[in-house]
């Protein structure tokens, strides 16, 4: 082992902890199992991810920002033995938003009424959650036409709000600002700077250093167990099942290590994907213990991550060209090109959704394109209308085959379909518009499968138990900077077929 302290250094009458290990060496790991994206039917992201190297390299329990060199090029380091902390570069303009003070102002115009706020180049008052726009600065309001000068230093004021007092640039007296683009939420944007034409005093410094985000690693583990008997049966073939191993040999055992092996694997989609963080953000302290007060650390999937996903309602109609060409307008900002120049999402959907998606590129072909026939000995034999992957307007969206949501729990409606057959996740696979991988599944220690032989197996044992049984474990987690966006069916408790 590695020493991190070059004092020698002891411990006694204390059993080996993760904890421990932190504090006195390290371990390599940083891998995804083969095994996990083997099963691409429950694990289709994992797989793809995977497949395409969207994993974390080089990380231990030693990583820092700084690399062995010097070169301050790492993008991740260990803050814990689950948690990895990663850069997060500021993009040079960042969009901010109008905040409402404690007192709910967001807007404050004394000359004026609310229909002419700003009228006659009067100044007047307005909330921002930040202060990267300051003095002889203009911002661009959501509607992309109007402009305000802020004519102060930006003042802290209550509810985390920064107080400017502005007027709106233009050629008229008479143009007033919208009240709609002032309210709660509204977005901004810093545009340019306009000073006096002589003398003008000072201009404004603004440094981008970035920040830094954390993810949390999931643990998680599975077993099965076989008594001596039943070992014995199943060796010298006295059952009978449906698993088909070799030349036509039946066995349980092998079935049970094959599902173990597909439920971690599905395990492990869900974390990655719909996993929920036990930690505070305020404090990075786990606040959900066990009955015994031990820390349930968990961190956030692909779907919580950042501010969570923008949620689209679609209809029982399904994708139809009106909501397709909405939607797709929607998230043309939030999808980037990866190093390849490429702009891709994900979608993983319920069946309804997946239905709905093929049949809304099959209309699309007017007549059956030769391309979509398949023919044996010259013969047509049928068409081929499955679509694994749709390009628009410079999108491509890759239908991934999932059964994700497909025995997930729903509600039943009473048009005859469930809430979960018509649920869409949609992952943008790009980089961020800083450059860095969007989505990356990470890792600090490799998964673990083993077997506790008991006194049935004979020999070297560990355990008196007349039974073997074999765990597997292990501990994911990913890195998500990509806003990703949720489908659902809307409903109501008229909709709900009634259960009795």
């Amino acid at each position: 082992m590695k020493r991190i302290n070059k004092t020698p250094q002891s411990v006694a009458q204390e059993s080996i902890s993760s904890k421990m290990l932190m504090e006195f060496g390290m371990a390599n790991a940083d891998f995804v199992p083969i095994m996990m994206s083997a099963h691409k039917d429950v694990a289709p992201l994992t797989a793809l991810l995977a497949a395409r190297g969207r994993t974390t390299k080089g990380i231990n329990y030693t990583s820092n920002f700084i690399d062995s060199d010097g070169a301050p090029t790492g993008r991740y380091r260990t803050v814990g033995s689950n948690c990895i902390e990663y850069r997060i570069e500021k993009e040079d303009i960042p969009i901010c938003h109008f905040k409402a003070n404690a007192a709910g102002e967001v807007y404050i115009d004394d000359m004026n009424d609310s229909s002419n706020i700003g009228k006659g180049k009067n100044g007047f008052w307005v909330f921002t959650d930040s202060n990267i726009a300051g003095y002889k600065d203009k911002i661009q309001l959501a509607d992309g036409e109007t402009q305000l000068l802020i004519l102060n230093d930006p003042e802290p004021s209550s509810n985390n709000t920064w107080k400017n007092y502005v007027k709106i640039v233009s050629s008229e007296l008479s143009d007033v600002v919208n009240e709609s683009l002032l309210q709660e939420g509204m977005e901004f944007q810093l545009h340019s700077t306009l000073h006096e034409q002589d003398f003008s005093e000072t201009g404004n410094e603004r440094y981008n250093f970035g920040t830094k985000g954390r993810t949390y690693l999931t643990l998680q583990r599975i077993k099965y167990s076989y008594s001596g008997t039943a070992y014995a049966m199943d060796k010298n073939k006295k059952v009978s099942g449906y698993f088909m191993e070799h030349a036509g040999v039946q066995s349980f055992i092998s079935e049970a290590d094959y599902q173990m092996v597909r439920y971690a694997s599905q395990f492990n989609e869900n974390a990655l994907l719909e996993g929920k963080q036990t930690v505070s953000q305020d404090l990075n302290k786990c606040i959900l213990q066990d009955e015994r007060g031990r820390d349930l650390l968990a961190g956030n999937g692909i779907m919580y991550s950042g501010d969570g996903p923008f949620k689209f309602p679609i209809t029982s109609k399904g994708f139809t060209a009106t909501w397709f060409n909405s939607f797709m307008s929607d998230i043309d900002q939030y999808v980037n090109p990866d190093s390849d120049g490429v702009r891709e999402v994900a979608l993983i959907c319920g069946t309804r959704l997946r239905m709905s998606f093929n049949q809304f590129l099959a209309d699309k072909n007017v007549n059956v394109k030769v391309q979509n026939m398949q023919w044996k000995n010259g013969e047509k034999q049928g068409i081929i209308d499955t679509y694994s992957y749709y390009e628009f307007a410079g999108i491509r969206v890759i239908l991934l085959e999932s059964n994700h949501f497909a025995n997930k729990a729903g509600i039943q409606l009473n048009d005859g379909s469930r809430t979960n057959e018509w649920m869409g996740y949609v992952v943008p696979l790009g980089n961020t518009k800083s450059g860095q991988v969007g989505v990356t599944l990470c890792q600090l220690r490799p998964s673990v499968k083993g077997t506790v032989a008991g006194i049935d197996k004979g020999g070297n044992i560990a355990s008196s138990v007349d039974g073997t049984h074999t765990h597997m474990l292990w501990q994911n987690g990913v890195i998500s900077l990509n806003q990703v966006c949720q489908i659902y069916r809307p409903w109501n408790s008229s909709m709900i077929t009634s259960i009795n």
